[in-house]
């Protein structure tokens, strides 16, 4: 009787167990099976497929610049700061601020603003600053660009208008791009290295600063292209002397303090000079 009543309960029992264990590890195997394939067809999607591959590039605000110019430059911190084998293509691995830091300082530009728009979209908003300047040298007139390289020779159509900015120089803020006139006689041709890319900075930089202080003129002199007084051109019948090695605002601030304190006895004919910190000299 006992062992009747108790064989069969023992084995109905351990059937019971392995059977559990056995469903329980095939459905344990299907799900880690399920889940490595939705892990590996999001990795593809996300990595290996082209639904991130950066298709298209739009670019706003370019006025001197150009296209190519942009494009070149974005490959370029691609390849610089990328990582991984998707560094060139995915947009997912695109830093934003990063890239806007990198073009802002291989486009000379204001500000630059990069937006990412999934799935495959590179946005950038470029604020060009002042790019170029005309130089006078030899009696010849030349566009060189930021980098100091001669754009090309101006012609002889523009060179009316250009010397009566620089004979008669307006007293209201222009965005004509600014004429700086080289004393110093060399031959010069286009496509070649005028000066190098930061002597031409500093030349540009000089200007603009010039300019947001609140100086019409647009033109200058310089005795040779080292030089590091420049000479701005007044529709004063004087000229004031800057140094460009140092900052210019407070160069400025020191004309504008002096000019306010100049008495009608003070005659000056030929220049002011503002290039000594806390002082100022003239004649």
């Amino acid at each position: 009787m006992l062992k009747k009543l108790f064989t069969p309960t023992r084995q109905e029992g351990t059937f019971t167990n392995v059977r559990h264990k056995t469903t329980h590890s095939r459905r344990t195997v299907v799900l880690l099976l399920l889940l490595a394939t939705a892990v590996v067809g999001w990795l593809y999607i996300f990595f290996g497929s082209d639904i991130f591959h950066i298709s298209r590039i739009e670019i706003e605000g370019m006025v001197s610049l150009e296209r190519g110019q942009v494009e070149r430059e974005v490959q370029e911190a691609f390849d610089e700061r990328g990582k991984g084998p998707w560094k060139n293509v995915n947009l997912l691995f695109v830093d934003a601020q990063d890239l806007a830091a990198h073009l802002e300082k291989r486009l000379y530009a204001e500000h630059v603003t990069v937006d990412k728009s999934y799935p495959n979209v590179l946005r950038l908003k470029i604020q060009e600053r002042a790019s170029s300047l005309i130089v006078i040298a030899n009696n010849e007139f030349y566009l060189i660009d930021h980098t100091g390289v001669g754009i090309k020779r101006i012609s002889t159509e523009e060179e009316a208008s250009i010397l009566q900015r620089v004979d008669s120089p307006s007293p209201a803020v222009s965005e004509e791009v600014p004429v700086l006139r080289v004393e110093d006689d060399f031959v010069f041709t286009p496509g070649e290295q005028f000066v190098d890319m930061t002597t031409a900075r500093s030349w540009l930089q000089a200007f603009r600063d010039l300019s947001d202080a609140g100086f019409g003129y647009r033109n200058a002199t310089l005795e040779h292209p080292t030089s590091t007084k420049l000479v701005l051109s007044l529709f004063e019948p004087y000229d004031v002397y800057v140094d460009l090695l140092a900052p210019i605002r407070p160069q400025i601030e020191s004309f504008y303090a002096f000019s306010k304190s100049k008495t009608p006895a003070m005659k000056i004919t030929e220049y002011v000079d503002v290039r000594v910190p806390g002082r100022v000299y003239y004649k």
